[in-house]
């Protein structure tokens, strides 16, 4: 897949504190000097050059890209502020803004858009132009032409694959025939998350943190609301001839899943600690989690079919 390159406008000319989306601003008297600063992270040549038709992008991909034809789509504009657009933000109606504020995803600007509406009419585009023979930044794309693709658009355009669609703090539970799983989030406070693998017998209880092997066993001995004080037995999961409990607050830079690739490939071992199996059953947790959520209501998965279902699969 060939190179993208994603460049937003410079410094429009409006105040401090004004919400605008598709008001079509001029730039500052900064436009060239921050443009300079643009053109040292850019190649000398580029196979296609795509614009937001608004002046605050278009000016800046004419001038960055002056023997490169720009084509302007305007569904790569700034998302719509409808009747917010050019209002302080101070002086919008709290009764607007709170519940925008909130889920911004899914509730619309007075007149204007979402943040959904947002991403379905970029990534309509996105795929209408390779449709067309153009190469834009879509999975699985490869761009037949030389050179990189360069998109000059806006903040809200770029930034909607960074922002989260579901909420920082939630609960998902996964029923397994004789097994409950039971995974918190709590990014949205100092709480901390949790997964429990809970059974009829014990309950496994990972309390290291994201990524951590750490867990410990917990014996059932009956109803909890019976009986708060009775003890159950606990002890920690250790790998065979290891007596201390898994390391915790395993971060993402954490290499032991490459490193275990690596040495498979070296070796000529084909079996990895976590298979292409793990990761596709965990990929489908999370879908169904998720679609779960926008969905209100029980997802159900058919490992025969390997489809997500609305009803449990007769079979």
């Amino acid at each position: 897949m060939k190179d993208i390159y994603l460049i937003r406008h410079t410094t429009p000319a409006v105040g401090k504190g004004i919400c605008y989306g598709q008001t079509d601003l001029d730039v500052t008297e900064s436009f060239m000097a921050e443009a300079a600063i643009i053109r040292q992270h850019l190649p000398s040549s580029f196979s296609s050059v795509h614009s937001s038709p608004l002046q605050r992008c278009s000016r800046l991909a004419e001038h960055l890209f002056p023997a490169c034809p720009v084509s302007l789509h305007p569904e790569l504009m700034e998302i719509h502020c409808g009747e917010w657009e050019m209002r302080a933000w101070d002086d919008l109606p709290r009764e607007e803004v709170d519940p925008w504020m909130k889920d911004f995803v899914q509730i619309r600007i007075p007149g204007g858009e979402s943040y959904r509406d947002l991403h379905q009419r970029v990534t309509s585009t996105f795929t209408r132009i390779h449709a067309s023979g153009q190469s834009l930044p879509n999975p699985g794309i490869v761009g037949s032409s030389e050179g990189p693709v360069a998109i000059v658009a806006h903040g809200g355009v770029f930034a909607w694959h960074d922002r989260r669609e579901n909420p920082d703090t939630f609960q998902a539970l996964v029923e397994y025939p004789t097994f409950l799983a039971s995974y918190s989030t709590s990014f949205g406070n100092d709480s901390d998350s949790f997964s429990r693998i809970m059974g009829k017998k014990a309950t496994l209880v990972n309390i290291g943190g994201e990524g951590s092997p750490r867990w410990k066993v917990v014996d059932e001995k009956g109803n909890h609301e019976d009986n708060p004080t009775i003890q159950r037995a606990e002890r920690w999961v250790t790998l065979p001839g290891d007596s201390k409990p898994g390391p915790i607050n395993i971060g993402d830079e954490d290499l032991s899943h490459m490193s275990n690739w690596f040495a498979c490939m070296r070796s000529g071992n084909r079996q990895t600690n976590a298979t292409v199996d793990n990761g596709f059953l965990h990929a489908v947790a999370v879908i169904m989690a998720a679609q779960s959520y926008w969905q209100g209501k029980r997802l159900y998965y058919d490992s025969a079919a390997e489809r997500i279902l609305d009803s449990a699969p007769t079979h």
